[in-house]
């Protein structure tokens, strides 16, 4: 929580600055207090100011206790004057800790195409299938977007995205453009994994997730349809 203050000289009607003032301090209730600091907004460099104030933050604890918490503000002048600030005491605008939300879960898809390696016909590969031989590669591939906005979430998001199967397997999957040949041009990007399916592997559907980790820490899961024509399933070699 960032708090916003402006101090004013009732004798000149003008907003008072670092060079006026000695101190501006915020105190709450439970004793904690925080020293603002005087600068203009917004602060980036490169980015026009369009205002200046005095400003301190509290970071509240996870555990903190929930309801209203009283606070002053106190300003102290270099020429010895003082002033406070003090809460409505209407509740509507009184300081008020709420229960954490839960994170909102990010949305993942994948679906699993034919790769080239063990493919019989070079035309089956990259193909949208469910069924493989064995000996042959799946592929997964894998978009992940963040439900508060809807955009997609690359590597600049997110920590990890990994397939596991029922068997214990996992696969990391990496971001990147598709096609990733040289010189062929990008026409989509998502994370990919891949697994070559041993030629002795069980025939059988198999059951898969794939959970996405953000770095903001929400998290999301793929799980498959249980319809048996879209499961991951393993034929035998033709």
């Amino acid at each position: 929580m960032v708090w916003r203050i402006k101090v004013y000289d009732p004798a000149t009607g003008k907003p008072m600055d670092n060079s006026t003032l000695d101190s501006v301090v915020v105190s709450l209730k439970d004793g904690q207090t925080f020293t603002a600091a005087y600068g203009g907004h917004p602060g980036q460099p490169g980015v026009p100011v369009t205002d200046y104030f005095w400003s301190a933050a509290w970071p509240i604890p996870a555990n903190y206790p929930t309801g209203t918490v009283n606070y002053t503000v106190t300003a102290k002048a270099k020429d010895g004057r003082t002033g406070t600030f003090n809460e409505f005491n209407v509740a509507p605008s009184l300081l008020t800790v709420v229960a954490a939300q839960p994170p909102v879960s990010l949305m993942v898809n994948a679906n699993t195409v034919i790769g080239a390696e063990g493919a019989k016909n070079p035309a089956d590969i990259c193909v949208q299938s469910s069924q493989f031989q064995q000996g042959e590669m799946v592929v997964w591939r894998i978009k992940v977007y963040d439900p508060t906005t809807g955009n997609l979430m690359d590597n600049s998001t997110l920590t990890s995205v990994v397939v596991s199967l029922k068997d214990g397997q996992t696969f990391t999957a990496m971001y990147g453009g598709h096609p990733g040949q040289p010189g062929v041009p990008v026409t989509d990007y998502f994370w990919s994994a891949a697994w070559s399916i041993p030629k002795t592997y069980p025939t059988g559907s198999i059951q898969y997730t794939v959970t996405a980790k953000g770095k903001d820490g929400r998290t999301g899961t793929f799980t498959e349809f249980n319809v048996t024509p879209s499961l991951l399933t393993v034929v035998a070699a033709q």
